[in-house]
C-alpha cells in the first residue's frame, strides 16, 4: 500500500540520532529515502554494542540499533 509520501525522494546525509530517525519516519510514510554515508566516517550507530547494558548486536554481527533506524532506506 502506498503511503502519503509515495513518490517523494529524500537524500539523508546524517549520522547518529535524530537525522536517521527522521529518515526512518519518512520512509515509514512511503518516501524513497537514500542514505549517504562517508566511507571514512560511517554512522556511529553501526558500532553500538549495547544500550543501557543490554546487548545490541544481532547474531550476524550487525547493530540492531543501526538496522532499526535505517529501515526503509536505500544506500
Amino acid at each position: 500500500m502506498a503511503g502519503p509520501l509515495d513518490g517523494i525522494k529524500i537524500l539523508e546525509c546524517s549520522t547518529w540520532g535524530f537525522g536517521p530517525i527522521g529518515g526512518m519516519m519518512l520512509g515509514d510514510l512511503g518516501a524513497d529515502v537514500i542514505k549517504i554515508e562517508s566511507p571514512t566516517r560511517p554512522d556511529a550507530a553501526r558500532f553500538v554494542e549495547s544500550v543501557a547494558g543490554i546487548p545490541n548486536m544481532m547474531p550476524d554481527g550487525h547493530s540492531a540499533l543501526f538496522e532499526a533506524v535505517n529501515r526503509n532506506k536505500r544506500s
